[in-house]
C-alpha cells in the first residue's frame, strides 16, 4: 500500500478541494440555525470568533507536532477532529454549547490548515514554492464557494441532514489522504514534551520576527491584517444580516453573493500574499 501512494501535488490539490467543499457546508445554515434557536443577533459573530482564537492559538503547536510525526498523520486527527466539532455544533441548542463546538472545531482546523501549507512546501522545490502557494490559495477559495453552494441547498432541505453530510464527509477527507498521499516526513524525530510546547507559543513567531522581517514586510502585513478585518467584518455581518432582516432561506444567503464573484475577490487577497512573502522570506520559516 505504501508504494502505490504519491506525493503528487495534483492528488494533493484534489484531496483538499473536497475536504474544502465539506468544511464550508455549516456556513450558509448557520444564521439559519441561530434564528431558529432565538439566540443573540452576536451569536454569529461569537462563534466565528471562538473558531479563530482556537485555530490561532493552537496552529504553531500542530506546526510543530507534524514536524515530529508526520503532515498526514496530524492532517488525518484534524479532520476527524473537525468533525467532532462540527458534530457538537450541530447538537447545539445554547450559545455556550455553540461556542464549545466552535472552540473545538477551531483547535482542529489549525491543524487541516498547517498540514496543507507546508505539505506544499515540503513537496515543492524552492523556485515553485511561490506559484504552488498561489495556485493553493486561489483553488481553497473556489473550493470554498462551491461549498457555500452546496451546503446552502442541504440546509434548505435539512440542517441536520446538512451536518450528517458535513461530518461523514470530512472524516472521509482525513481517510482519502491517508490511503492516497505519501508523507514527506519519512521518519518520526525524538522529541520531548517541553520542546514541542516551547516552540508551539503562537507568540514567539511575532518576537523572531522583530530580528528577521524588513520594514516593508511589516508594512506588507500591517495592509493585509487590514484587509482581512474588513472583508471578514463584512462576510460575518452580511450573511447574518440577510438572513435576520429578509428572512432568506440558506441557499440564498449564499447564492446572493454569486460563487463567481466570491471566488476571484477572496482569491485577490491570498494569492499576492504567497508570491510576495515566500521570496522574501528566503527560506526561513519562524
Amino acid at each position: 500500500m505504501n508504494r502505490r501512494k504519491t506525493t503528487s501535488l495534483k492528488w494533493f490539490f484534489v484531496l483538499i478541494v473536497f475536504e474544502m467543499i465539506m468544511a464550508n457546508l455549516a456556513h450558509p445554515s448557520t444564521p439559519t440555525l441561530i434564528k431558529q434557536l432565538s439566540l443573540p443577533a452576536y451569536t454569529f459573530g461569537a462563534a466565528f470568533a471562538a473558531m479563530s482564537f482556537t485555530n490561532f492559538l493552537f496552529s504553531p503547536f500542530w506546526g510543530a507536532l507534524s514536524d515530529q510525526i508526520g503532515r498526514i498523520r496530524i492532517y488525518i486527527v484534524c479532520c476527524v477532529g473537525y468533525a467532532l466539532g462540527q458534530f457538537l455544533f450541530g447538537q447545539s441548542l445554547t450559545l455556550t454549547n455553540i461556542i464549545f463546538a466552535r472552540l473545538v472545531s477551531g483547535f482542529f482546523i489549525g491543524g487541516i490548515s498547517v498540514t496543507q501549507l507546508t505539505y506544499v512546501l515540503d513537496v515543492s522545490p524552492q523556485e515553485k514554492r511561490g506559484i504552488n502557494l498561489t495556485i493553493e490559495a486561489a483553488i481553497l477559495t473556489m473550493a470554498s464557494a462551491i461549498g457555500y453552494l452546496i451546503g446552502g441547498f442541504i440546509g434548505e432541505v435539512s440542517i441536520p441532514l446538512m451536518f450528517g453530510v458535513q461530518v461523514v464527509g470530512l472524516v472521509t477527507a482525513g481517510l482519502l489522504m491517508g490511503l492516497i498521499m505519501k508523507d514527506p516526513i519519512s521518519s518520526a524525530r525524538e522529541w520531548r514534551w517541553s520542546e514541542l510546547i516551547k516552540t508551539s507559543n503562537p507568540f514567539s513567531a511575532f518576537s523572531t520576527a522583530l530580528n528577521k522581517l524588513s520594514i516593508w514586510l511589516w508594512l506588507f502585513f500591517a495592509v493585509v491584517l487590514f484587509a482581512t478585518f474588513g472583508s471578514t467584518a463584512y462576510e460575518q455581518s452580511f450573511n447574518y444580516f440577510i438572513r435576520d432582516q429578509f428572512n432568506f432561506s440558506p441557499p440564498t444567503t449564499d447564492s446572493s453573493k454569486p460563487a463567481s464573484v466570491s471566488w476571484v475577490s477572496s482569491s485577490i487577497q491570498p494569492s499576492p500574499s504567497g508570491s510576495f512573502v515566500t521570496p522574501n522570506l528566503n527560506g526561513r520559516c519562524f
